[in-house]
């Protein structure tokens, strides 16, 4: 009987060590007259391709493996952005290897946005929408 007593005891402490963690959080939208001037940027674009290797397991390359190679790129050449990424993978078995491509670029020259700045923007948006 003591020995099931303890047996007992000693499978709710075993149970009871787990670790559950949690979190909450709320938002709220702010309504109201709030205006902020937009903020515009130069973007200097490198005329020469950077490249950078990933090596991973599967077959299938997900977003954060994509994200993860071009900040290697990103890093390889001091760029803040990647332009027109392109993704080659390599698969032998369960491993793969993704390269990316693309022309490195960084921003300067922030200011606020001019009324020219401004026409750009709507002309570049309905330029894009007319793609969809």
């Amino acid at each position: 009987m003591k020995k099931i007593i303890l047996g007992l005891m000693l499978s709710s402490v075993i149970t009871s060590c787990s670790v559950t963690k949690s979190s909450t959080a709320k938002s709220l939208d702010v309504y109201g007259t709030v205006m902020h001037i937009p903020v515009v940027a130069d973007l200097n674009v490198k005329q020469e391709k950077v490249s950078a290797t990933l090596e991973f397991l599967g077959k299938e390359a997900s977003e954060a493996i994509k994200n993860k190679v071009i900040g290697e790129a990103l890093k390889k050449s001091n760029a803040d952005i990647l332009i027109e990424p392109s993704f080659d993978i390599e698969t032998k078995g369960s491993n793969s290897k993704i390269t990316v491509k693309g022309f490195p670029a960084s921003y300067s020259n922030f200011r606020n946005a001019t009324p020219g700045d401004v026409e750009l923007l709507k002309a570049g948006v309905i330029q894009k929408s007319d793609k969809g």
